[in-house]
């Protein structure tokens, strides 16, 4: 009996996480946010990354690169929290704290759709950052699977 009840608590949980996360997508929408990603470092000291943040149908996602520090910080540790701030109402939050997969298949494109979505560029390499820079660089995408997710009280 008290099997059922965990996986009535996970489902519940899951549904919960996933309003969430469409409302965060409603909230912030096309508009660029303040958007920050926490990780804990090699050093096992914090550290926080100005992002861009999408979702792809059940996870958030982040775009970046293996040879960075946040990607590196992520191979290493894959928890993660990412807080999501609406622009026109700084009261008005989102957190996401999770752990983190790292997918490279179709992580350029990624990078290049979320490049169209906030520039007027076509694509990340050659207009945003150097186009010799791609072939230095592992591109992924961090999905991040929620474990819990809060938003401020406030706005409920």
């Amino acid at each position: 009996m008290g099997d059922g009840f965990a996986f009535i608590d996970i489902i519940l949980f899951a549904m919960v996480a996933v309003f969430l996360i469409f409302r965060l997508r409603s909230v912030l929408g096309r508009r660029t946010g303040t958007c920050f990603q926490r990780c804990v470092g090699l050093d096992a000291i914090g550290t926080c990354h100005s992002i861009t943040f999408d979702i792809d149908g059940e996870c958030g996602t982040v775009t970046t690169t293996l040879e960075r520090r946040k990607g590196r910080n992520l191979v290493a540790n894959p928890r993660v929290s990412l807080l999501a701030v609406d622009p026109d109402d700084t009261s008005r939050f989102i957190q996401i704290r999770g752990d983190a997969e790292l997918v490279t298949d179709g992580a350029l494109e990624d990078l290049d759709a979320v490049t169209r979505r906030y520039t007027a560029h076509p694509r990340y390499y050659g207009f945003v950052y150097p186009e010799d820079q791609a072939g230095r660089e592992t591109r992924v995408i961090c999905r991040i699977h929620a474990r819990r997710v809060q938003r401020d009280a406030s706005h409920a």
